[in-house]
This record gives structure tokens, sequence and C-alpha cells, in this order.
């Protein structure tokens, strides 16, 4: 009757529909098109100039010869032996201060001159990936002589760090000033972070005042007795950068 056919339109309608919608689905085509544009890939390299230490002031003039106490892309290159020099007539007791003798280099010429210098550390890094870095100081043993008599208390205060760079990467000096003494553990003097600080890096405390260095300074506050004392003094350079390292 009229329902059946009122059925059957909107079931052909609906067929239709449907078939109309697969059928665009399924045939619908286009043409693949493929365009090319070239472009050019550039890097510089400059081979590392291999040397083991440089000069952290080399100018004015030809700089220093500057012995290296370790070699290798990533080491201590450099650390000065302080020198407080010999005192005559001291009190036995009161607070004594000395400041350290300049390091003595030769010129880097046939001259055979040797000039006076501020003290330094310095360090290598030209590893191709920087992991980044800390050095540290830290006085072991107190100073004592031959008699085995201490010094008790006594410090080093390193003063005013100014930082020198081969190369520009990011490098951090952490305290100013910094002290060690036997008593206490090792101190930050620079560090650098992940894919920094590579080069050579040195740390360089203030300028000389003629023959002595006013910027590193020896106290001795107790009592001493006669002799020559001795210390002994580590420096560690470690794979890890100064803000990870405790």
């Amino acid at each position: 009757g009229k329902k059946e056919k009122e059925v059957k339109k909107k079931y052909l309608a609906i067929v239709l529909l449907s078939s109309l919608l697969f059928g665009n689905v399924v045939t619908a085509s286009a043409e693949q098109i493929t365009r090319n544009a070239e472009t050019e890939g550039e890097v510089t390299l400059s081979i590392i100039d291999d040397v083991d230490t440089v000069d952290p002031d080399p100018d004015p003039g030809p700089g220093i010869i500057i012995p290296p106490v370790q070699t290798g892309e990533f080491s201590i290159t450099y650390v000065p032996t302080l020198n407080f020099g010999m005192h005559d007539n001291v009190h036995s007791t009161g607070l004594l201060k000395f400041e350290a003798l300049a390091e003595s280099f030769e010129v880097n010429d046939d001259s055979g001159e040797e000039v006076l210098r501020p003290h330094f550390a310095q360090i290598r890094d030209t590893r191709d990936v920087s992991t980044g870095w800390t050095l540290r100081v830290e006085q072991v043993t107190p100073f004592t002589n031959d008699n085995n008599v201490q010094l008790n208390g006594a410090s080093i205060t390193f003063s005013n760090p100014r930082l020198s760079q081969a190369w520009d990467s990011e490098v951090a000096i952490h305290s100013n000033p910094v002290t060690i003494s036997a008593e206490h553990g090792s101190q930050i003097l620079m560090g650098a972070e992940v894919l920094n600080g590579r080069g050579w890096n040195s740390i360089t405390w203030g300028t000389l005042n003629g023959e002595v260095n006013p910027n590193i300074v020896l106290e001795i506050p107790g009592e001493r007795a006669n002799g020559q004392f001795t210390s002994e003094l580590n420096w560690s350079l470690s794979n890890v950068p100064s803000s990870l390292d405790p």
C-alpha cells in the first residue's frame, strides 16, 4: 500500500545517498607532483693546536714558557708552587701574615731571560664534547717542620681572581676570596657546565707588587717555632659540572 511505497522510497534514497558518498571516496584521485630544490651544507674546521699550556697573559712581548704538570685533552696543565719566603726575628706568638713570592718563568724566545708573574692555575679541556668540570684546591697537610712541629690554624687565602681563556667558552669563578686550611676540606676555584669550559682556562690571582703577590696570603695565628715549614696542596679537576659537584 502507500506505507510500503514510502518505506521503499526512503530505503532507496538512503542507498542512493550512500552509494554516492562511497563512490566519491573510492574513485577520487589526483596526479602526484614532486618538486625539488637544492641547497648546500657547510662546516668550517680548525684543528686543535696540540700544545699543553698557553700563556694566560700573552701581551705584551713573546710570552712565557710554562712547564706542564699534566698533559692530555682533559688535564690540569699548570698549578703554582707557593713560597712565602724566609723571615727572621719573628715573634713566637701573635698573628703573622706573609705574601707569596712571585713565580719566575722563562721568556718564550732565545734570550734566556726570566720574568716574574702572578700565580695562576690552568686547565685544558679539548674533548670533542665537554661534560663540564670543576677545579678544586685543598690543603692536605698542616705546615710542619723537620721536628714535626705544626703551625696550627695556619691558612692560605686566594684573592682577586681573574679569568683568561684561549677559547671563548663559558666558565665561572666561584668565590672571592677562597681560604684553605688543613682543618677544612677542598674549595672550588672555578668550573663549567655541560658543553662549556672548552679550551685552556686560567685563573690568575691579582697582580704583583714588586716581587710578591699580595693576593695570596699565609696567615699564622698561633704559636710557632724555628725551621722550614711545608704543607701539601692538592689540586683536583673532575669531569663533573660545578653545579653538581658537592
